[in-house]
């Protein structure tokens, strides 16, 4: 029998999906099962969606209030959206409008599952342009079932495999190739009746989502309640000035609330005194470094720990990428991290000021947009991360960060003159068993969110596989 021989150009392989021959371009769940008779029949994401040709907003177009949302609010346990971020009445850079869109996608960085259905139809929303909104080419198709789908963990696995970028943080999936996806077709009955144990599901999340969310809360009120202060009322306003702009650039010359108050001289007793920030430091603020993208190993075990990596003011080791065990052992001495360190976000509107407490050994690295902060050995570590995650220190932050959106930055100059109210041990020790207290139920509550999240996973798994 002879044999023929296909023969093509070296660049039409790239160019030809029949002769593709990486992981990408094959059904979803061979990935992760390394078989191909898991289910009978298969349907491509493009048979199921269409692109839905939005509009834009340019930047300085915005004439009126407008609910904008961010990538940042998408809670990745529950893909449904936390939060409208904000009404805006300006933007700083082109935006999509989502408004009609069944389901939103985000191309930049999808294997985060930054998927969610758009709840907010009827609306008028405005979105980042990485924002695809989606319609449903068939009615017969379950928004929830197919939400969840999509973000299934084989799913984010080829989502991987078809981002395109320089940086990690900005690698895309480009829309026609999302829709190449093939995947499991499931009957509407099916997928119907899963999506309302979804449904039902996401009422018992929203509730413990709330008490997520409600820390933050938590927090202020407790140290309102021991400094007699009534944080609601020291709310940040943000102010956009559009044509007056020199007013916004010249310090001296703003008028928002955030730089013309005085609260530590106005509203804390004369019994406690203030410290600067840096009077607390063992030993000066360090910052990561950035890395190069073949510096990262699957199989490595230390880990880089990116801005990304804090959710939820914990550090999400799982999440964070590894590296190489040279890069580790080359930058250990200046970025290492060790346990009781602080760990905070300095860069991006939204992300800014975040802290995480490391409470356990792990070989990890700062990323280039990390601060490392080591407190003295007096110092306790607990009350003062709370601290810092209370309105009196974010105020600050909120002060003292520089630009605009994403571009916005602090650094550790700024951070070293913050103010500290200095409390007594007693009164930091009441602090740290009351908020420790309700943290313990805050875990609970995340940790019932991955059970649900799971189970919901088994539902969907288990009715392409017909069992």
């Amino acid at each position: 029998m002879g044999v023929s021989v296909f023969k093509t150009k070296l660049e039409n392989i790239s160019k030809q999906e029949s002769i593709r021959f990486d992981v990408k371009y094959r059904r979803f769940f061979d990935v992760d099962h390394a078989k191909s008779d898991i289910a009978k029949d298969y349907v491509r994401i493009g048979d199921i969606l269409k692109v839905f040709p939005c509009k834009k907003i340019k930047k300085g177009e915005l004439e009126n209030n407008i609910e904008m949302i961010d990538i940042s609010a998408v809670d990745d346990n529950t893909a449904t959206l936390e939060e409208v971020v904000c009404n805006v009445d300006s933007i700083g850079s082109d935006k999509n409008i989502l408004t009609n869109g069944d389901i939103l996608i985000s191309k930049i960085v999808m294997s985060k599952g930054y998927i969610w259905v758009n709840g907010k139809s009827g609306n008028e929303l405005i979105g980042s342009s990485e924002i695809i909104p989606y319609i449903l080419r068939d009615e017969m198709v379950d928004l929830d079932f197919l939400k969840y789908m999509l973000i299934l963990p084989q799913m984010l696995k080829i989502y991987t495999y078809l981002e395109t970028g320089k940086t990690p943080s900005q690698k895309r999936v480009n829309p026609k190739e999302l829709l190449r996806i093939r995947i499991p077709k499931v009957p509407y009955c099916i997928q119907n009746k899963i999506g309302d144990k979804i449904r039902t599901t996401q009422e018992k999340n929203s509730y413990l989502r709330s008490q997520v969310l409600n820390f933050s809360g938590v927090i202020d009120d407790v140290f309102s309640e021991e400094l007699h202060m009534q944080h609601k009322s020291m709310k940040l306003t943000k102010m956009y000035i559009k044509k007056n702009f020199l007013i916004g650039k010249d310090f001296d010359l703003r008028l928002s609330y955030k730089y013309n108050n005085s609260f530590f001289d106005d509203q804390i007793v004369d019994d406690y005194q203030i410290i600067p920030f840096r009077e607390f430091l063992a030993e000066p603020m360090k910052m990561g470094k950035s890395i190069s993208p073949d510096l990262y190993d699957e199989e490595g075990e230390a880990k880089y720990i990116a801005m990304s990596s804090i959710k939820n003011w914990c550090i999400n080791y799982e999440e964070s990428k590894a590296v190489t065990e040279q890069y580790y052992e080359e930058n250990k001495r200046k970025s290492c991290i060790q346990i009781n360190d602080i760990l905070m976000a300095r860069s991006g509107e939204g992300t800014i000021g975040k802290v995480a407490l490391v409470e356990k050994n792990e070989e990890a690295l700062c990323a280039d947009f990390i601060i490392r902060i080591r407190l003295k050995e007096d110092v306790n570590k607990k009350f003062m991360y709370y601290y810092m995650r209370s309105f009196l220190f974010q105020l600050y932050v909120e002060r003292e960060k520089k630009g605009l959106g994403n571009n916005t930055n602090i650094f550790p100059k700024q951070i070293n003159r913050i103010p500290v109210v200095c409390m007594s041990q007693k009164q930091q020790h009441r602090i740290v068993s009351i908020l420790s207290l309700k943290e313990e139920e805050i875990c609970a509550a995340i940790l019932n969110l991955d059970n649900n999240k799971l189970k919901i996973e088994n539902e969907i798994v288990n009715s392409y596989r017909g069992d």
